[in-house]
């Protein structure tokens, strides 16, 4: 078998794993998220009253709605107006990178669905599902006293017969204008499917469809049942993230074309060792870099089991450095903020959802959490691939965040050597080239003691390895951090 019948093997059992557990993950999120709810309002000796709670829930969706809800809209962003945008939105950042000059992948929008639309796409919540929990039932109840019906209801899984059917026309017309050496994906995230697939190296430069009978398909970001293709929105990611927005927030769909990357490496995939389909994989050469109020801290590599830390590692991070700067640089010449609710106003988040943080044990490390990224400056990160022009911007991300609070993005390579307690953070600074070829860097507890030493460098250490392969990256120049 050669390798690429290898990958399309193994891209159609993962394929078909992850298709197979998709209603389960959505059913298991809800539960997850019930259970979460369920903590928060549960009775407490001392504690405010239910009704108190639920009222302290609604001024917090009421704030952010009030808050994100007035967010710059990509239109505005290209108009040159002044203001915050959701650090997520991939059409917000595409102005603002073209204005810097670094090269960027295409992005077109084919859909635009409102939260209405959205909601009745996503799926049902079961009813059996609800009222078997006690604390759903007390809720229900008292809204209704409080006048909160309409909100409950549509929780409970209601919709429109015809409000359905018309955005099933709508994700499905607008395949029709997407080719083969597309892909679709959500403006605020990429699906669960192609990230599986990414993630253990079996996508390969340009995924082909994965066929399972005549009438069933998968490809990039959609899904055939029957003659026509539409868009995947029952997906656990697309969801959690469309969930997350303010009531008028467009939830648009893009395609984007299969960039080439400059690098491939195959390796092992220490993340599939116990399971099906074991075996190796081949990942595009991909960075992440951290800002923290406007200056980018570090960077690393997205794939990092994969890489060797060499010299054409560290030319790559350094470029990769210098571009996500000059994004940052743009922004904030054109007074344009990349804003991350959960970070801007976790003050607002911690008193709505009643948490007693400040009596926590590890509070200090959230103050000095807050002291590197504070609320209302330029905090996220950015994500790019290697091409031959050098780093193209990719996609966006929300900044790092306290372990066991908000929800942020991976640290990637800086968790190394990171215990992984609640307000710990890790320290996004320098260069995180790779990780250990054999550590499954899901394993928690296994990351959390693999020491830093080899895999993560200072300004001066990757300048030094740099310049041993300097020729190999001709655009690589070195820092000026150096």
């Amino acid at each position: 078998m050669t390798f690429y019948e290898y990958l399309t093997a193994a891209r159609k059992a993962m394929s078909a794993l992850t298709l197979s557990v998709k209603d389960r993950i959505v059913y298991a999120e809800t539960r997850k998220a019930l259970a979460r709810l369920s903590w928060i309002l549960k009775p407490r000796t001392g504690d405010p009253s239910l009704r108190e709670k639920l009222e302290g829930i609604e001024k917090l969706a009421l704030h952010y709605e009030a808050v994100a809800g007035n967010y710059l809209s990509p239109e505005d962003i290209s108009e040159g107006r002044h203001g915050d945008f959701d650090c997520m939105n991939l059409l917000a950042w595409m102005p603002i990178v073209e204005h810097s000059g670094v090269p960027f992948v295409p992005a077109r929008a084919i859909a635009d669905l409102s939260a209405a639309e959205m909601g009745a796409l996503s799926g049902e919540v079961p009813q059996s599902l609800l009222q078997r929990l006690h604390i759903f039932r007390m809720i229900s109840d008292l809204s209704e006293k409080m006048g909160w019906r309409g909100s409950l209801s549509s929780t409970a899984g209601e919709r429109s017969d015809r409000l359905y059917e018309g955005a099933i026309q709508k994700i499905t017309d607008a395949m029709d204008a997407v080719s083969d050496n597309e892909m679709v994906r959500y403006v605020r995230c990429g699906a669960t499917g192609l990230k599986v697939l990414a993630g253990a190296g079996l996508a390969g430069p340009n995924p082909a469809p994965v066929t399972f009978s005549q009438d069933l398909e998968t490809g990039p970001g959609w899904i055939r049942n029957g003659n026509r293709r539409r868009i995947d929105v029952h997906d656990q990611r697309i969801i959690q993230c469309a969930a997350m927005t303010p009531e008028n927030y467009r939830h648009v769909f893009v395609a984007r074309p299969w960039v080439k990357t400059s690098r491939w490496m195959i390796a092992s995939d220490p993340h599939r060792r116990n399971t099906p389909v074991p075996g190796p994989g081949a990942w595009p050469a991909e960075w992440r870099a951290f800002i923290k109020d406007g200056i980018v801290t570090g960077v690393s590599s997205y794939y990092s089991w994969a890489h060797d830390g060499g010299p054409e590692d560290a030319c790559m991070a350094l470029a990769v450095e210098r571009a996500a700067q000059k994004i940052i640089d743009t922004a904030k010449l054109c007074q344009q903020r990349p804003a991350f609710f959960d970070v801007d106003d976790w003050k607002s988040l911690v008193a709505g959802a009643d948490m007693p943080v400040r009596s926590h044990p590890n509070f200090s490390n959230l103050e000095a959490y807050l002291g590197e990224v504070p609320p209302g400056g330029y905090n996220c990160t950015l994500d790019f691939i290697e091409t031959d022009q050098g780093p193209m911007f990719l996609e966006s991300g929300p900044p790092i965040v306290p372990f066991g609070f908000l929800s942020g993005a991976h640290p990637i390579g800086f968790s190394l050597g990171i215990q992984m307690e609640t307000f710990s953070y890790p320290d996004v600074s320098g260069y995180a080239l790779s990780t250990p070829a054999d550590l499954d860097t899901t394993d928690i507890e296994a990351v959390s003691k693999t020491p830093r030493e080899g895999h993560v460098f200072t300004a001066h250490e990757v300048n030094e390895i740099a310049e041993a392969g300097s020729s190999l990256r001709p655009d690589a120049a070195k820092s000026k951090q150096g």
